[in-house]
């Protein structure tokens, strides 16, 4: 599979009409899009439809649920029918939680991959530490061991941390990947883990996430020729 394939463009702050200009763009040359809770609110289940139909490729649906296990799993009944190939739940919402959503989305959803997001890109050392009372590594490793206890889940992660799931049989979404001519001129935006698309995928990342970089591009056709 082509890099450009390991790709969803994140579809972050575009109307609908820049989306339905967007997709044709798009479609069959990148592996997917990727839908963040924003847009979904908006617009809805219908818009996800009509994507679909606009586009080839896959949908994420980034919605990061986190709630008690019942709360999360009638959330994701609630999408039973939409076209999704992954879905985003916190893995601090704990085991069970997570157990709860798999579950649902085995019902709901069957197509679709449920992915634990561990610990976000726009936090540091000192950030994560503040939330989760260690440092990225730490924190990141005592997510992973609750992850691994149910093999159907994958997980999103930094690239920063894919060495540390070496060999480890888990489907793995990347953000924070931005061209090398971006991070050298510290265009990175709210991202603190950056890495290039090169780079994630040496490191063993079975997808990536890329917005702006190619969203608010002023060539896209070149852009897409640097993944």
């Amino acid at each position: 599979m082509s890099t450009s394939k390991k790709v969803f463009v994140a579809l972050d702050n575009m109307t609908q009409a820049q989306v339905f200009e967007l997709l044709p763009k798009l479609s069959a040359k990148v592996g997917g899009i990727k839908i963040g809770l924003e847009m979904y609110l908006q617009f809805g289940k219908d818009f996800i439809m009509k994507a679909n139909e606009h586009f080839e490729g896959d949908i994420f649906l980034d919605l990061k649920l986190h709630d008690i296990p019942n709360t999360v799993a009638k959330a994701i009944h609630g999408l039973s029918g939409l076209p999704i190939r992954f879905l985003t739940i916190h893995a601090s919402g704990g085991e069970a939680m997570m157990s709860a959503a798999v579950e649902a989305a085995a019902a709901a959803i069957p197509q679709a991959t449920v992915l634990a997001v561990t610990i976000l890109t726009s936090l540091d050392d000192q950030e994560t530490a503040s939330v989760y009372q260690t440092k990225r590594k730490e924190s990141f490793l005592r997510l992973l061991s609750l992850i691994e206890k149910n093999h159907k889940l994958g997980l999103v992660c930094s690239g920063a941390e894919l060495e540390l799931i070496k060999n480890k049989d888990l489907i793995t979404m990347v953000p924070g990947i931005r061209f090398e001519h971006e991070i050298q001129s510290g265009k990175t935006q709210d991202q603190k883990s950056v890495f290039t698309p090169t780079q994630a995928i040496e490191r063993g990342a079975h997808f990536l996430v890329m917005g702006r970089s190619l969203t608010q591009s002023s060539n896209l056709e070149e852009s897409l020729k640097l993944i």
